[in-house]
C-alpha cells in the first residue's frame, strides 16, 4: 500500500513535528511514505525518513503516478490537493468544545476521520454526524532520555506556548500564590524566541516581576528540549484547552510528574496515580477558537502546586512510576502502526 503524508514537516515548529514524526513512524511500520511537499519544510532540520518520503514524491512526479492508496492530511486545511488517493483521511487538532458548521463541511470531503485525541474525536463527531477513529501523538523513547532530578530549589517547568489557551496567566498568579513566603522554588517558563515579550509582559502583570520565575526564548531543536525536562522536578500543563498536548506525555516519559488541568485531550494520558489533574471552575470562551474551554481552578491550582514541592522524594518516584507507564505503550511507531495497520497482528490489541 503506498501511503502519503501531506502536512509540513521539520523541526521548524509543532507542526512541523508532528508531521516529521508521522513519516518516520510509517517507515518504522515497514512503510516508504510519501511526502507532498509543503511550503513550510525545511530541509536543513528534517529527519532521513523525511528527506527518502520526499524523494519517493520526486519520482512519482517524474514518472507521472500522481496517485496513492492511502493518504493522511495534517495540519494544512484549505490547501487543494497535490496528490490524487484512492482513500483520503484528515488527522485534525482542535482546541475548544465546538466545530462550526463551515469546518464540519470541510471534512465532508474526506473518505476517513480522525482526531488526535478521545476530545478532539468527539467534537468531530458531534460536527459532523460520522464515525471518527483517534490517531494520537506519541514519543520517541531513545529522545526521551531519563536524568535524576536535580539538586536545588524545586523547579516547576511551564514548556511551550505562552497565551491564553495555555493558561499562562493563570500558572503564574498560582505560583505566587502558593509560595508569598519567598520559599526555594522555582519555575521556568519556555517558550520560543518570538513570544519571549509576551512572557515577560504575563510575568511582570501576574507574577509581578517575581524573580524566582525565569523566561527563556532561545530556539533548540525537539531533541534538545530533553535538557529542559531533566532539569525540572514536575512540569505544569494548566491549559484551557488542549487538542492533545504533547508537552505533557513527553514530560511523563522523561520521568516527571505533571500538574494538568483534566480537561480535553490530556485525558487520554494523564493517571491520577502518577499525575496530579486540576478540576476546571467553569466554562469560558475559547481563545482563538469558537466554542468554549475550561477554566482550572486556581485554587485546585495553587494547592496542586504546593504539594507537589513540598515532597520532593514523592515527585520523583511519580515521575519515575510514570515514566513506566508510557513509555510502552505511548510510542510513536505504536500508534502510527495502528492506523496504518490495523488488521496486522502486532496492532490487533
Amino acid at each position: 500500500m503506498t501511503i502519503a503524508i501531506e502536512s509540513p514537516q521539520g523541526d521548524t515548529c509543532s507542526l512541523a513535528y508532528v508531521g516529521s514524526s508521522l513519516i518516520r513512524a510509517l517507515e518504522a511500520n515497514g512503510h516508504a511514505p510519501i511526502a507532498i511537499p509543503s511550503r513550510a519544510f525545511d530541509p536543513t532540520t528534517a529527519p532521513a525518513a523525511v528527506l527518502r518520503a520526499y524523494a519517493r514524491h520526486r519520482d512519482l512526479r517524474r514518472n507521472r503516478r500522481l496517485i496513492v492508496d492511502r493518504s493522511l492530511r495534517y495540519g494544512l486545511h484549505h490547501h487543494g490537493d497535490s496528490m490524487r488517493a484512492r482513500t483520503r483521511a484528515v488527522l485534525v487538532y482542535w482546541d475548544s468544545d465546538h466545530m462550526p458548521a463551515s469546518f464540519a463541511r470541510y471534512l465532508s470531503a474526506f473518505d476517513e476521520l480522525f482526531g488526535i485525541s478521545t476530545f478532539v474525536a468527539d467534537v468531530m463527531r458531534a460536527a459532523t454526524g460520522r464515525d471518527v477513529g483517534i490517531l494520537h501523538h506519541g514519543i520517541w523513547p531513545d529522545e526521551c532520555t531519563y536524568a535524576p532530578p536535580p539538586d536545588g530549589p524545586f523547579r516547576f517547568l511551564h514548556l511551550g506556548q505562552v497565551d491564553a489557551r495555555k493558561a499562562t496567566d493563570v500558572l503564574l498568579r498560582a505560583f505566587v500564590a502558593a509560595f508569598p513566603a519567598r520559599e526555594a522554588v522555582r519555575l521556568t517558563i519556555k517558550c520560543g524566541p518570538g513570544q519571549v515579550a509576551a512572557a515577560r509582559t504575563l510575568h511582570q502583570v501576574h507574577a509581578r516581576g517575581d524573580d524566582r520565575v525565569e523566561v527563556i526564548g532561545e530556539h533548540v531543536h525537539r531533541h534538545d528540549l530533553s535538557a529542559y525536562f531533566q532539569a525540572a522536578h514536575a512540569v505544569v500543563l494548566p491549559s484551557r484547552c488542549e487538542g492533545f498536548g504533547l508537552v505533557g506525555l513527553e514530560a511523563l516519559a522523561h520521568g516527571r510528574t505533571v500538574i494538568a488541568h483534566g480537561f480535553s485531550g490530556p485525558l487520554d494520558y494523564l493517571d491520577a496515580s502518577d499525575c496530579t489533574i486540576v478540576p476546571s471552575s467553569g466554562k469560558v470562551p475559547a481563545p482563538l477558537y469558537p466554542g468554549f474551554a475550561r477554566e482550572p481552578d486556581f485554587d485546585a491550582l495553587v494547592a496542586a502546586l504546593r504539594a507537589v514541592a513540598a515532597d520532593r522524594d514523592a515527585a520523583c518516584r511519580r515521575g519515575a512510576a510514570a515514566r513506566a507507564r508510557v513509555l510502552p505503550s505511548w510510542s510513536w511507531v505504536d500508534r502510527v502502526g495502528a492506523w496504518a495497520n490495523p488488521g496486522s497482528a502486532r496492532h490487533a490489541a
